[in-house]
């Protein structure tokens, strides 16, 4: 009898604990990504871009709203980058340029912040796209992607891409949903 006792005393320790398990699992689950529908910022470069080709800093802050998932409808971001070559108005209309760095996304309600590694190509003219991956916090080890207009903002005095009216400010819009997946 005790024999019997101590058996279904283990296997019901042993169906406890794999529902254990599979509650955890469960969760893990639950962290599949998210989309959001809308994507505002402003891009801030330095020292600002004109004739003269120079390396760019970059900081973008914006905001995601309209998101699905585990982490609630909206976060805030910022995203440090700097270009990886230097950049002209002319060869940034002509071609393009590149920045790499990283962002972190803070997502409201208390549900955290994710950070990753980032890479944006294009231009204001011909648009952005962003490329990443989140490397700590919610939705850690997936990919994120979006599509960004641009619109140059200039802000000095006299003809735009000199000296005394450099490129200092881009506005960014998501055309596409921002995803994490």
């Amino acid at each position: 009898m005790q024999k019997l006792v101590l058996k279904l005393i283990l296997v019901a320790l042993a169906a406890i604990g794999c529902a254990g398990f599979a509650a955890v699992s469960a969760g893990a689950a639950e962290e599949t990504g998210t989309t959001c529908s809308s994507d505002s910022g402003v891009a801030t470069l330095s020292p600002g871009i004109e004739e003269v080709a120079k390396v760019q800093n970059i900081t973008i802050k914006g905001a995601l709203s309209g998101c699905t998932g585990s982490t609630g409808a909206s976060a805030t971001y910022v995203a440090h980058l700097k270009t990886t070559a230097g950049v002209t108005c002319a060869s940034l209309d002509a071609g393009g340029a590149t920045s790499e760095g990283t962002v972190i996304l803070k997502w409201g309600h208390g549900h955290g912040n994710s950070q990753g590694t980032l890479v944006v190509t294009g231009s204001p003219s011909s648009g952005f796209t962003l490329s990443g991956t989140v490397t700590s916090g919610p939705f850690e080890g997936l990919s994120m992607s979006s599509t960004l207009s641009g619109t140059s903002v200039f802000k000095g005095k006299g003809e735009p891409c000199t000296k005394k009216n450099k490129l200092k400010r881009i506005d960014v819009t998501g055309t596409t949903p921002f995803t994490i997946a």
